[in-house]
């Protein structure tokens, strides 16, 4: 399973929701692979596997040439392959998200964040791709106006789901970026990502 975390705008989250959504399904038994673009954008994590029973394994971005041949090389039953994504409309980035099973879009709901994601969405039509997209709405509990959010909902006919969820600053657990999550920690996350575990199970 490859699942490809994007945004078309800085600071949507997603390197929080690669990170998050690792850390999730290895609590679940997967053996998850965390590709990251941008290591420091989740924290000064040491490349390499983290040091608990629940393995994720991190690994700088390489070369798409590269990262394509390590995908299919790690594809087996029990393996989630998870792609932290910058820049996705670089063309050569494009072969990741037709290589994906799921392509994974944080989107805090504000008007620029909406507006941006709905032409990455476009063009994720154009080029077939629409029904491997989950959009993921963080940050809901502040927002105020819900019709942005259904102005979006309804461009979204034919995705594969849309999560309305507020999910933690990666901030507040800085001190536990490296740990098994808690029972706590479970609790907040499992709302956001158990759609994306049924989706894979």
């Amino acid at each position: 399973m490859i699942i490809s975390c994007t945004s078309p705008k800085g600071g949507s989250g997603k390197s929080t929701v690669s990170l998050f959504l690792s850390k999730y399904l290895a609590f679940k038994g997967y053996r998850v692979l965390l590709y990251s673009s941008d290591l420091s954008a989740v924290l000064p994590l040491e490349r390499g596997t983290l040091n608990y029973e629940v393995s994720v394994e991190i690994q700088s971005f390489p070369e798409v040439s590269t990262l394509l041949q390590d995908v299919e090389q790690n594809k087996t039953p029990h393996t989630v392959q998870i792609v932290d994504l910058k820049d996705p409309l670089q063309f050569e980035i494009l072969e990741v998200l037709e290589l994906s099973d799921l392509i994974v879009i944080p989107c805090p709901p504000t008007a620029l964040s909406i507006q941006s994601n709905l032409v990455f969405l476009s063009y994720l039509k154009e080029m077939e791709l629409q029904h491997k997209v989950l959009v993921l709405f963080n940050q809901c509990s502040n927002i105020r106006k819900y019709s942005q959010i259904k102005t979006m909902e309804m461009h979204l006919l034919g995705t594969v789901q849309i999560i309305k969820q507020t999910l933690p600053n990666l901030a507040l657990f800085e001190h536990i970026a490296l740990q098994p999550i808690t029972e706590e920690e479970f609790r907040i996350l499992e709302p956001v990502f158990s759609p994306i575990y049924c989706l894979i199970k």
